[in-house]
């Protein structure tokens, strides 16, 4: 067996190792995005002015987050939960919202969570940006249930070095990662 063989064979290995422990994720955070301004007209968080009680002035866009996040099964939300948690440039945290704002979600209507997530479709999650947020702010954005959690710092960083409730569970999953088997040897 030739050197450029065998590294095929190294890298495909990888590849299926490493595809193997995500298949094992039940909950994941694809990306986070921020938005200052609408992308769409019916989509972010959109709210109505306190000075108008009949509705009559066109909802005005709130800055937000954008999470993008997907299951691999199908499940209902009333057992997940969603969770920023605001921090600033030192790590100290700032501000934390317990759970996605109420927001518009184009032809699919306005949600804070959906009523059930499908089996792999992302799906989108909006959290209002904090009015006041320092430089060097960053955020992380928490996804889960009781038994397993995920988590997304933003932008990229050491997720550890954050104090959040659930970071025991994110931990816990790195650990049985790391010392996970692969399922498949040559």
């Amino acid at each position: 067996m030739n050197h450029k063989t065998r590294i095929v064979e190294m890298v495909l290995l990888s590849m299926v190792c490493l595809a193997n422990l995500q298949a094992e994720d039940f909950f994941a955070i694809r990306s986070i995005k921020i938005h200052q301004k609408p992308v769409k007209k019916d989509l972010g968080v959109w709210k109505r002015r306190e000075d108008d009680p009949e509705n009559r002035k066109p909802k005005f866009f709130v800055p937000c987050l954008e999470v993008r996040v997907e299951t691999a099964q199908q499940i209902t939300a009333k057992a997940l939960y969603a969770r920023a948690r605001f921090y600033d440039a030192d790590k100290q945290l700032i501000e934390k919202q317990d759970a996605p704002s109420l927001a518009e979600h184009g032809k699919e209507g306005s949600y804070a969570m959906p009523v059930l997530f499908p089996k792999n479709k992302i799906l989108n999650l909006f959290f209002t940006l904090p009015e006041k947020l320092p430089q060097g702010w960053s955020v992380v954005v928490i996804f889960g249930d009781e038994h397993e959690t995920v988590a997304l710092a933003h932008p990229s960083g050491n997720l550890f070095a954050y104090d959040f409730p659930e970071k025991a569970l994110v931990e816990k999953k790195w650990v049985e990662r790391s010392n996970a088997k692969p399922r498949w040897t040559p």
